[in-house]
């Protein structure tokens, strides 16, 4: 089960909220996911990368479905990061190059 941290800081002004990792089991081994870190989108709750298996993973808002998009570059995933609107960077450069599965 995923669980969100709410640490302070000596101030007392949260910080940054993120998920913990977590350990998903598969017929065929354990896989660990990438931290996810919640972002400031309409539409997009959580981004996770992974750079050693190059996997991104999106968690939605609505839904709450996430994604996994395979063999993403470390760039890429520095641009969604900074995009002004994350959906928009998603549909216009991950979703229509990557394959992805939904978890």
């Amino acid at each position: 089960m995923e669980t969100s941290t709410h640490k302070r800081s000596p101030t007392g002004v949260p910080s940054p909220r993120r998920l913990r990792s977590k350990i998903i089991k598969t017929k065929k081994r354990e896989v660990a996911m990438p931290e996810m870190i919640f972002v400031d989108s309409k539409n997009i709750e959580a981004i996770g990368y992974d750079a050693v298996s190059q996997e991104l993973r999106i968690r939605f808002l609505r839904s709450g479905e996430t994604y996994v998009y395979y063999a993403v570059e470390e760039w890429r995933h520095q641009e969604l990061m900074q995009a002004d609107s994350k959906g928009i960077y998603l549909n216009a450069n991950i979703k229509p190059n990557y394959q992805f599965a939904k978890l």
